[in-house]
């Protein structure tokens, strides 16, 4: 069940990405509507984090992607990444505010400094996120829902129209989770995208408005609601799954 939009931001066909000649995505045809809180859900080694690190060209890959009808080579500057904490060097020796500058580095231009205004913006995403009191403190310093939001105020200066974020709830208090997945849904209201790695199942339905069941094939894609029923659910996981009262 496959869902497609002509409103889409993403088109993908016919894509499989292999690691040493081992499938990891196979046949991938899905099309990813703008302005949407999308959520990919998924057992551990769906190849979740490998659908968004290819569809940002991390990856070789066969088949085709289109990101806002164009290659993405022509809209970089659009897209936005936050990934998984574990892939991120905490003790490298740099503030706050450093860590969430490094959004402005795709529109300064190779050498080019920051300058005030960068600054300015910069700070104001801090704002969002609740972390503008700690600008001088070391990343290395900060509790694990603290480094989280540095590392989406740094998405949010970049000024993106599409974020991928890599569990970005994983190992964040609650509080955390609200308060970013409030601010999520701000962003996709502005007509803005984001795709989100997630594995809680009991939140998919409060939090996104669209979602992509992945088991190194699309199981499902579509709005929540239609897509994300009992049925699908024990398909994408292979077995049953009694956590959830669902009738479908």
């Amino acid at each position: 069940m496959i869902y497609n939009t002509p409103n889409s931001i993403i088109d993908i066909k016919n894509l499989t990405v292999s690691y040493d000649s081992k499938p990891i995505l196979w046949n991938i045809n899905l099309s990813i509507p703008k302005g949407s809180l999308i959520g990919i859900i998924g057992p551990n080694g769906a190849g979740k984090s490998t659908l968004i690190k290819t569809i940002m060209g991390l990856n070789n890959y066969n088949g085709n992607i289109k990101i806002f009808k164009k290659k993405l080579k022509e809209v970089r500057k659009k897209i936005s990444y936050v990934p998984q904490k574990e892939s991120v060097d905490w003790d490298f020796p740099a503030s706050v505010l450093d860590v969430a500058m490094m959004g402005r580095y795709p529109h300064l231009g190779l050498f080019k400094k920051p300058k005030k205004i960068d600054q300015k913006l910069t700070i104001e995403c801090l704002k969002k996120v609740e972390m503008d009191k700690h600008l001088n403190k070391q990343i290395s310093q900060l509790s694990e829902g603290q480094k989280q939001r540095v590392f989406i105020a740094r998405a949010l200066a970049q000024e993106a129209n599409l974020y991928f974020m890599d569990e970005p709830f994983s190992g964040v208090d609650a509080s955390t989770e609200n308060a970013v997945i409030h601010l999520l849904k701000k962003i996709t209201k502005n007509g803005n995208t984001i795709v989100v790695v997630h594995h809680d199942l009991q939140s998919v339905e409060h939090y996104f408005n669209w979602i992509i069941l992945l088991n190194m094939r699309i199981i499902a894609s579509g709005p929540t609601e239609k897509v994300f029923t009992k049925k699908l659910i024990q398909e994408t996981y292979g077995g049953k799954l009694n956590i959830l009262n669902k009738k479908k």
